[in-house]
């Protein structure tokens, strides 16, 4: 189904080792992400049909720390190519999503899924 999904987009770029695609819509300015720092993201995400399925964007923007293995391994893949003020759009296999979580009937488990991402901020832990 990725396969199809990046074919229907017309999406030219290749996947990472761990099989993510990562699209840079607009290149940030700021400051890189580093383990240990406090990230903040806004984010869309939708299921391989391309269907809403939520967002960040009516509310706060989600905090994490970088590297701390508490986050979706595919955004913290996606951010880590990202400076603030960036905006990206990942596709992500399941083995770097959700995995065997199943969210709800739309993102079932081992669902690819694709983020919008936003890189709000990065406070610096050093």
């Amino acid at each position: 189904r990725i396969a199809k999904f990046v074919k229907d987009f017309d999406i030219k770029v290749q996947p990472s080792e761990t099989g993510v695609y990562y699209l840079e819509i607009k290149t940030g300015t700021g400051a890189y992400v580093d383990n240990g720092d406090l990230v903040s993201i806004h984010y869309n995400l939708y299921n391989i049909d391309n269907k809403l399925i939520e967002s960040s964007y009516n509310g706060e923007p989600l905090q994490f720390i970088f590297g701390s293995g508490d986050m979706v391994p595919g955004i913290e893949e996606g951010v880590s190519h990202m400076r603030v003020g960036g905006k990206s759009t990942i596709i992500v296999p399941s083995k770097m999503g959700f995995g065997e979580v199943a969210i709800d009937k739309e993102l079932p488990a081992y669902s690819t899924v694709i983020f919008d991402l936003e890189l709000v901020d990065v406070q610096k832990s050093r």
